[in-house]
């Protein structure tokens, strides 16, 4: 006799195929696709050696760090873990970049007791040397600012919207918020360091910079060195010589006179030639003129001799006319 219903068996089945299948799409993971992807240990220690960071692992001061964290609860939530500490000395202030990990409530939960998960978050801090004696504050809103900053810094503070701001004595703080449910943004983390702020996100020198810049902006606030620099771009242009020049101008002088010259030298043909085709026409009209002349004179000296050439001169008169019809009027030479 089975001990469990056929029911019974085909749910296990069904759980041990998922399992398996399970555990095959995380040897597939973690084998084939992530095979070649460097350890996040790695990673950690490339950025402090690419930003000069120094890497506190002293466990005391990650105690401190935990219990400074605890401190400023309103924006850092129940703080569980702190995982890494990166500090920048500077002339006037320390830059401390602290990765740690806070119990954020879930939707899910088993039987009646709400479920907590660890979730990785990021605080930016910076430890001034003197305390600018500024009221304290803490951005529990996105829209909210200290009430010194101004209005245009104000402004890009609230464009840091995955941050909130803290001012507390010599410490001002940039910490990180949940985004939504912690179960979803825990694998959004573990898919892409770049889904929420991180020590691993490609962000992370742009959020700094942000933070400093309005720190910097405070009435009374310490000279802060820079973080993120943009690498300025060589560009190389190939500058000519005088000689170069000279000479290039000097070829392009020479052909401009060249085409003066070819054009000056077209408008007197042109010109000569229809100068000496007025000529030719106002010649033949002339002597036209001057052999009607005759004609008439001779008509009028001998009316009888010429009745019979009248109407033969007439008729070369007329011909005469239209073949010349835009002739001048003849002058007298």
């Amino acid at each position: 006799m089975s001990i469990l219903s056929p029911g019974a068996w085909l749910l296990l089945k069904i759980c041990l195929i998922i399992i398996v299948v399970g555990l095959g799409i995380l040897a597939v993971d973690r084998w084939i696709v992530r095979r070649g992807e460097v350890p996040v240990s790695e990673r950690q220690a490339q950025l402090a050696s690419d930003l000069s960071l120094e890497v506190i692992a002293d466990a005391d001061q990650l105690g401190q760090w935990q219990a400074r964290l605890a401190g400023w609860s309103v924006l850092t939530g129940e703080v569980s873990e702190v995982e890494q500490v990166l500090r920048q000395r500077q002339a006037h202030a320390d830059l401390w970049l602290v990765e740690f990990r806070s119990s954020e409530r879930s939707i899910l939960q088993t039987s009646v007791r709400p479920r907590h998960m660890a979730v990785q978050r990021l605080a930016i801090v910076l430890e001034l040397q003197r305390a600018p004696g500024w009221p304290a504050f803490e951005q529990t809103d996105a829209a909210l600012a200290p009430p010194l900053l101004p209005a245009e810094y104000a402004q890009r503070l609230g464009r840091m919207s995955e941050y909130r701001m803290l001012i507390d004595g010599p410490w001002v703080a940039f910490i990180s918020q949940p985004a939504g449910e912690p179960l979803l943004q825990i694998v959004q983390s573990d898919t892409s360091a770049d889904f929420h702020p991180g020590l691993l996100n490609s962000a992370l020198r742009i959020d700094v910079q942000r933070g400093l810049d309005v720190v910097a902006a405070m009435p009374g606030a310490p000279e802060l060195e820079r973080f993120y620099r943009l690498d300025g771009i060589e560009v190389q242009i190939d500058t000519p010589s005088v000689s170069q020049l000279s000479a290039t101008l000097q070829a392009q002088r020479e052909q401009t006179a060249a085409q003066v010259r070819a054009a000056s030298e077209q408008a007197v043909a042109d010109f000569k030639r229809q100068s000496a085709e007025i000529r030719r026409r106002q010649q033949e009209n002339l002597a036209r003129f001057r052999e009607r002349n005759a004609r008439n004179l001779e008509r009028f000296r001998d009316p009888s001799a010429t009745d019979g050439s009248d109407a033969a001169a007439a008729d070369a008169a007329s011909s005469e006319s239209a073949a010349d019809p835009g002739d001048d009027p003849p002058q007298s030479p």
